[in-house]
């Protein structure tokens, strides 16, 4: 995640369905508590973005639970991608 720049890596299943995410919080705490797996880690309340929800909704989501991004999913909740601050930020800096 350091190397990549990431702050959080969404977790699959065998289909791709979305089952939780991993955020560098989840592994700070990991480190003093003797977690090993991913399972046991990861947060499993995942908010995500729809793929056809509009920017502004995504923003209050990422502003109102205070975190700096959301797996995007389809209507199967598989990940069809990311979005952060950044990207919005990167979005209206450009218009």
């Amino acid at each position: 995640m350091a190397r990549g720049g990431f702050d959080g890596l969404p977790v699959v299943d065998e289909s791709g369905v979305l089952v939780g995410i991993v955020t560098s919080w989840d592994l700070a705490i990991s480190i003093g508590s003797g977690c090993r797996t991913v399972a046991e880690i990861m947060t499993r309340k995942v908010i995500t973005a729809d793929e056809g929800e509009p920017v502004e909704s995504v923003a209050r989501k990422l502003e109102e639970h205070g975190i700096s991004g959301v797996p995007v999913v389809d209507s199967g909740r598989r990940v069809i991608g990311i979005i952060t601050t950044d990207d919005i930020s990167k979005l209206f800096g450009r218009r």
